[in-house]
């Protein structure tokens, strides 16, 4: 359970990490995407703050993943990327579906994991 523990934070944490760092540096190509999908990340990107703040949230999420510093937090402040990520190709462009779903496989099984952290968060009263 460990292994799967250690290895579940650093491929999430690295999904996060070079992805966000890719929309700044550009070394990995982006594949196409359907029209649809196009309009709403040009929206996002045009309005000068939201794709530089979503992609900043995942260098940081993903580094602090990497370095096993904060973890429940930052899945925390990863869940609501990976929600978006899945909804926006459910809704948008279903080629990349499955990459979301994988996301949230992993970021389910890792809330699991750290389920002992966030059960105070969970209780509905003090």
């Amino acid at each position: 359970m460990k292994y799967a523990k250690t290895g579940s934070r650093v491929i999430l944490g690295l999904i996060y990490f070079i992805f966000g760092l890719n929309f700044f540096l550009q070394f990995i190509p982006q594949p196409p995407s359907s029209e649809e999908m196009t309009k709403l990340t040009t929206a996002i990107y045009m309005s000068g703050y939201m794709f530089q703040f979503i992609k900043i949230t995942e260098i940081i999420g993903g580094a602090l993943l990497l370095l096993n510093l904060f973890t429940p937090l930052a899945l925390v402040i990863l869940a609501p990327i990976t929600l978006n990520i899945i909804a926006m190709h459910a809704f948008l462009d279903p080629s990349g579906l499955p990459v979301g779903l994988v996301l949230a496989v992993i970021h389910i099984a890792l809330g699991y994991f750290y389920f002992d952290k966030f059960k105070p968060m969970l209780a509905m009263k003090n």
